[in-house]
């Protein structure tokens, strides 16, 4: 991953928390509205969380941005494969950045944890259609299958 990629994935990750404060924003004015104000109360909550997740992420941002993107990028180590294995030859399974903003959407959905399943299955689902016969083909290592990989 390089530098630009770094930066749109804090990008995409500070979009998609934006759009989580403002739905808890219209949560809570509208709890408020109906003096619903314990719920209330809860939206903002949830919101002033968030809010400090979100100066944390921009923290890390700037730490990137200062240090970490001035350091080289490891060359890519040829792996062995088994014999007679072959790569799949390019363009034939989805690119990788497809993936990138499903992944954050549903980490953002899942309230910013969960277990790996529970985020490819929200995956799976956003990409439903998308996703070709060779994404669903297993590995040489016959371990995984190559989308979830």
């Amino acid at each position: 991953m390089d530098e630009n990629e770094v930066q749109l994935a804090f990008d995409i990750l500070l979009e998609e928390v934006e759009m989580v404060a403002n739905g808890l924003d219209e949560d809570a004015a509208s709890a408020l509205q109906k003096r619903e104000y314990a719920k209330a109360r809860e939206f903002i909550d949830m919101a002033a969380n968030l809010s400090e997740f979100r100066i944390k992420v921009k923290n890390l941002q700037n730490e990137w941005r200062m240090g970490f993107r001035q350091w080289p990028t490891p060359a890519r180590s040829a792996r062995k494969r088994g014999r007679g294995v072959t790569r799949l030859k390019r363009g034939l399974r989805t690119p990788e950045d497809t993936f990138r903003l499903p992944i954050l959407r549903a980490l953002a959905q899942l309230v910013g944890r969960a277990p790996i399943d529970a985020v490819l299955q929200n995956v799976e689902g956003q990409l439903k259609g998308n996703l070709n016969e060779y994404d669903y083909q297993q590995l040489p290592s016959g371990q995984q299958i190559r989308w979830r990989n």
